[in-house]
């Protein structure tokens, strides 16, 4: 996930309490046991923290989406559904993350500006370091603000993401170092888990490793062919 603009987390947290909601989006069943009556100003930092994470899942959906679009023109076929797969990876973040936020205020979703791609090998480059800066340093923190507020459903799903995102820097990594060489077998088709966004490679288990979702229940993706 790319990280998200200082000027706009600034926005963003000087705009948290604006009004509105969005309808349409799905509640995670992994935060239906857990809900907390409590609103925004039980967890003001959590909420912040939710809402920049948002922010950056959504850039990170779209910048991917731009990536592949160039991998397809520059003959990448293959890396292109990779980043199409991860990218929606990080919308599904977004999307349980903005859930949260909505049981504590009525957070509208943030606007993303234009994104901009370079060659295949840079994009890849500049996804591998976006996510391992989310994996090392934003999620860690942010799970450390949830901890400090007690917000048991914001922790749940920043653990899961910061998981999910560290698998997504290896998966980018090993396209970057074999950019010309593509690992047809290993990458012929992957799976996204439709509860932590992790991305499993070549065989469908039996249970995802980061959150024991069903194997049955892992979106599949035919990279390949």
């Amino acid at each position: 996930m790319s990280q998200y603009s200082r000027r706009n987390m600034l926005g963003l947290m000087s705009g948290i309490a604006v009004s509105g909601v969005i309808a349409g989006l799905a509640t995670p069943a992994f935060g239906a046991a857990s809900v907390q009556p409590k609103t925004a100003a039980s967890y003001p930092e959590t909420l912040k923290c939710l809402m920049y994470a948002v922010a950056g899942e959504m850039e990170a959906a779209t910048k991917y989406r731009a990536f592949a679009d160039v991998a397809d023109k520059e003959g990448h076929k293959e890396i292109a559904r990779v980043f199409r797969a991860i990218a929606d990876a990080e919308w599904q973040h977004a999307e349980h993350e903005f859930s949260i936020a909505k049981k504590l205020s009525e957070v509208e979703k943030p606007k993303i500006d234009k994104v901009t791609a370079g060659t295949t090998k840079e994009n890849l480059q500049a996804a591998m370091d976006g996510e391992t800066e989310e994996y090392t340093k934003m999620y860690p923190e942010f799970i450390n603000v949830a901890e400090k507020e007690d917000m048991v459903d914001a922790r749940l799903i920043f653990i899961l993401a910061k998981l999910a995102e560290e698998v997504h820097a290896g998966i980018y990594a090993n396209l970057l170092k074999n950019i010309n060489q593509f690992d047809k077998e290993k990458y012929a088709q992957i799976y996204r888990c439709p509860e932590c966004g992790n991305i499993i490679l070549k065989i469908r288990p039996k249970y995802c490793p980061i959150c024991a979702d069903p194997g049955e229940a892992l979106i599949e993706y035919k990279i390949v062919g």
